[in-house]
């Protein structure tokens, strides 16, 4: 099961962002928060600031995933096709001697209807748009 994005009226969507760890690679005291990014013409607007933090000490394994959950409202669903979400954060390893970055950045694919990774020119211009609101403390 992916990231999905369902249409609850007029309105308001509900987001489900899923999260498990590689084989043989637990991730420990995982702290991951999501946004809505929605492309404008040649810009880009917030449209859900980084929130929803996973709680204090997760720890995300191969079999058990975890998730991120939340309704947005207002929400016009025809935009689906021009929003990213974007999931930053970090996660630790076990003896938590590396922490490891994360800036996950995904758009629906129409053809299938999944979403996927952005990648190319569009992904490093959405991550430039996403480091410019990081800077500024959004």
């Amino acid at each position: 099961m992916g990231i999905s994005i369902s249409n609850l009226g007029n309105s308001k969507a509900r987001v489900v962002i899923p999260y498990c760890s590689g084989k043989n690679a637990n991730a420990y005291n995982v702290k991951l928060e999501s946004a809505i990014i929605l492309k404008d013409g040649v810009g880009y607007d917030l449209i859900a600031k980084f929130e929803d933090e996973f709680p204090d000490g997760i720890t995300l394994t191969y079999e058990q995933g975890k998730s991120m959950q939340y309704t947005l409202s207002p929400f016009d669903f025809s935009v689906i096709d021009n929003i990213y979400i974007c999931v930053r954060g970090h996660f630790t390893n076990q003896d938590e001697s590396l922490t490891i970055p994360v800036l996950d950045i995904y758009k629906r694919n129409q053809n299938e209807d999944t979403w996927m990774r952005t990648l190319s020119k569009e992904d490093k211009e959405i991550r430039a748009y996403v480091e410019s609101l990081i800077t500024t403390q959004i």
